[in-house]
């Protein structure tokens, strides 16, 4: 299975949700789906270059950000995760963390509390 993480960015519903700005990271080798564990997931994100706590969510299989987005956090989550995606080619991850800094309308840098 191939794997995308969008993280560095941070949800938005206005009026629908969304994730914003942020950077792409695709996985380039194969993933297993029956060896999927959060310390592996821990250690993709780490890799990345993500630093501090954070959230991490997925979308559903035949959803989109808006009706499929789920909180991976415990072990029932990766159970219900394996089972979602058995079939599917591919995941979408998406990392929340606390605080990230955007930019205004007029450039300025501000920090968006998040998490």
């Amino acid at each position: 299975m191939k794997i995308r993480f969008h993280y560095k960015g941070y949800f938005i519903c206005d009026p629908v949700v969304s994730y914003k700005k942020g950077e792409i990271h695709e996985y380039g080798g194969e993933w297993d789906i029956d060896h999927v564990n959060l310390n592996d997931v821990d250690k993709l994100i780490r890799e990345i270059g993500v630093v501090g706590e954070y959230k991490l969510w997925y979308i559903c299989p035949s959803f989109d950000i808006v009706d499929g987005l789920r909180l991976l956090k415990t072990d029932m989550d990766v159970v219900r995760f394996i089972n979602e995606h058995r079939d599917a080619v591919g995941a979408e991850f998406y990392v929340e963390v606390k605080d990230v800094e955007v930019e205004d309308c007029e450039g300025e840098k501000n920090t968006r509390r998040g998490g």
